[in-house]
């Protein structure tokens, strides 16, 4: 998740839409006081490689705390941040008024049949014997299935742009523009090399699969009108 003032924009990382990539290369434009949020240190190993500002200011400040933050503060003497897919609701609920009102606020999603292929090789990217695709997305969370509870607050979309990760690069373009950023942000590799199996999702994913994806990402796929 990244804050940026020069810019006025707030990045919201979603899963399995190439957030690390985008979250790294939206650093480059970002200066000291802006919020960055700690990411994998392999990935972190990249940011630094490239010479883009580090993590920093992630750490909620007390006039932004709510209830909830105050109570863990007391009970479990642990402090509040702002954190790496933190939802835009929570985002919402720990930064001024008059930062949420003004910046441009985005993210991006994914065919949920298509994130829901991504997730089994990177979830069973170490295991000697995985599981078939079907065990596998009966056991898997559903809040990791869909984004929308990340970009949403209620039933409606609190962002000013859901970018489509099918259209990456010209999404980019797009929202290099709406900034008025000096350059197109480059897109580093981070978390694109343990896939090797590059069949279409609708080569692993039987008619249960699709069913079971389709119900608890129905709302993702019925707004942004996703085909399987």
């Amino acid at each position: 998740m990244l804050i940026c003032h020069r810019y006025k924009f707030i990045f919201i990382k979603t899963r399995k839409t190439a957030g690390t990539s985008l979250e790294i290369a939206l650093s480059e434009f970002c200066d000291r006081d802006d919020i960055i949020t700690p990411i994998f240190e392999e990935d972190e190993k990249i940011r630094q490689k490239l010479g883009y500002i580090q993590p920093q200011n992630y750490e909620i400040p007390l006039k932004n705390y709510t209830m909830k933050d105050w109570l863990r503060l007391a009970v479990r003497h642990q402090k509040a941040s702002y954190s790496n897919h933190m939802s835009a609701r929570k985002i919402y609920s720990h930064i001024d008024p008059s930062i949420w009102n003004n910046y441009f606020k985005f993210c991006f999603d994914r065919n949920p049949w298509d994130k829901a292929v991504s997730w089994y090789y990177w979830l069973t990217r170490s295991l000697n014997q995985k599981p078939t695709f079907s065990e596998f997305i009966h056991d898997l969370d559903s809040y990791k299935l869909s984004n929308f509870d990340v970009y949403s607050i209620g039933d409606n979309i609190a962002v000013d742009r859901v970018a489509r990760f099918e259209n990456l690069d010209s999404e980019m373009k797009t929202i290099a523009t709406i900034l008025n950023l000096p350059k197109i942000p480059t897109m580093p590799k981070a978390k694109g090399s343990y896939r090797k199996d590059k069949r279409h999702y609708r080569e692993l994913i039987n008619p249960n699969d699709k069913e079971r994806i389709f119900n608890v990402c129905r709302k993702e796929i019925e707004y942004f009108g996703y085909e399987f």
